[in-house]
């Protein structure tokens, strides 16, 4: 049965509103505040001072640090209190006085997988959309409609464009400014962020390949197009197959 109305941890007082959906399990450290149309789910820890708001949904098994911020309006000049809402998964780990905004309109959500580590003080903008097992460093900043894929690695005090993505299986250096596209199972660092090499592979196989088609994209004389095709008819696998498609698809292009 869900919790309901005020609650108490430890003699000291968490204020849930009576609409909230909190399951039973879930334990509040001093001065929780839980808004109406927050729903958080069996096995979450919430730490002091922490403040939920909105539209909000909580999996399952997460751990929320000290004085986090969720789910409050986007910081955006053309949201107009529009529905929208801020999606966590399961067994994440959110860092002390991090803050996680709404979905504008455009988008209606910002969305966070499952198994990730987010820092102290990181800021995941509006309409964000993060994959799984992603470990993003203190003080990073992402602007609003970032996308970030699976087993991805963000290094500390890290600035990233509004729409930019970041590819499955990619790092970005410590201070870098990434302002385009890192393809996935590549490595970029610098300010404004260049690619580097080869990023976090699953296996010695497929970091030979994106190793090779990093030569291609970055050390030779072709273009975007032209290193496509030249990847596309001298490698091959799934990750292979990945890296293209996210060439094809990249708006902002790569930061090579």
């Amino acid at each position: 049965m869900a919790q309901k109305g005020h609650s108490e941890d430890s003699g000291h007082r968490s204020l849930i509103d009576p609409e909230a959906e909190v399951a039973e399990d879930v334990e509040l450290g001093e001065g929780v505040i839980i808004g109406p149309e927050v729903v958080i789910k069996e096995g979450t820890f919430i730490s002091s001072g922490v403040e939920i708001r909105g539209d909000t949904y909580i999996g399952c098994n997460n751990y929320i640090d000290r004085g986090v911020l969720m789910g409050f309006q986007p910081q955006h000049l053309g949201y107009d209190d529009e529905r929208t809402r801020l999606i966590i998964g399961n067994n994440n780990y959110i860092g002390t006085r991090a803050t996680l905004h709404r979905g504008t309109e455009e988008r209606g959500m910002t969305k966070i997988g499952d198994g990730n580590h987010l820092g102290t003080c990181v800021h995941i903008a509006h309409d964000c959309l993060l994959a799984d097992n992603i470990r993003m460093e203190e003080f990073t900043q992402l602007g609003g409609h970032v996308e970030i894929g699976s087993h991805s690695q963000i290094g500390a005090l890290t600035g990233i464009h509004q729409f930019v993505r970041l590819g499955s299986g990619s790092q970005v250096e410590p201070q870098a400014k990434v302002n385009q596209d890192v393809p996935p199972y590549l490595k970029a660092g610098g300010h404004p962020a260049r690619l580097k090499g080869p990023g976090n592979c699953p296996d010695s196989e497929v970091k030979l390949q994106i190793a090779r088609a990093f030569e291609l994209l970055c050390r030779s004389d072709l273009n975007v197009s032209q290193a496509a095709k030249e990847i596309e008819a001298n490698l091959d696998g799934a990750e292979i197959t990945e890296f293209l498609t996210f060439l094809d698809s990249s708006d902002r292009g790569i930061c090579r």
